[in-house]
């Protein structure tokens, strides 16, 4: 169920001649309410999918999740308030269910659209879940140690081309 008094939306974006799906989570989205919105988003994508074929290429997913950070810093939000709001969709996402060897799409997508190789997410969302499945959280939130696969740092590398103006215009 997509519940937006949650926090949890599901957005519906042109793309050419197809559209593509987005769920946005707002920050006080809470990672029950990020489980409960799944199956919906699936069975949105599986429709749409079965209507206009599949997305051959997620360059295009990667540019528009990309264009979606870049909107949120605009609205001023910092890059570690970015940095942590992928980190905890990320964290909502895995499970101690979670299989490492074949892991959500959408996690994929997203850290491949910070600029993650797939052998890094690997390694990363496998410690997330080793560290789930031992009881302990994902990762840490203390600010001297890694929070999480993606920092500021690579916030700020990501969206690069937004504040050059070479991406992005209206």
């Amino acid at each position: 169920m997509i519940d937006p008094e949650a926090g949890i939306e599901i957005v519906i974006l042109p793309d050419g001649d197809k559209l593509r799906l987005l769920l946005d989570v707002a920050d006080y989205a809470t990672s029950d309410a990020i489980k409960q919105a799944l199956p919906a988003l699936m069975a949105w994508r599986k429709a749409l999918t079965a209507w206009q074929g599949a997305n051959e290429d997620d360059r295009n997913t990667k540019a528009m999740m990309r264009a979606r950070l870049a909107d949120r810093h605009q609205r001023g939000e910092s890059y570690q308030e970015l940095a942590d709001w992928v980190n905890n969709a990320v964290l909502a996402l895995l499970t101690v269910d979670s299989d490492p060897t074949d892991l959500p799409v959408v996690v994929i997508q997203l850290l491949r659209s910070l600029g993650m190789a797939d052998d890094e997410i690997q390694t990363e969302c496998t410690a997330i879940i080793a560290n789930l499945r031992a009881g302990e959280p994902g990762f840490t939130r203390d600010p001297r140690m890694k929070a999480g696969p993606v920092s500021r740092a690579r916030v700020v590398e990501a969206l690069r081309p937004w504040r050059k103006g070479s991406c992005g215009k209206k």
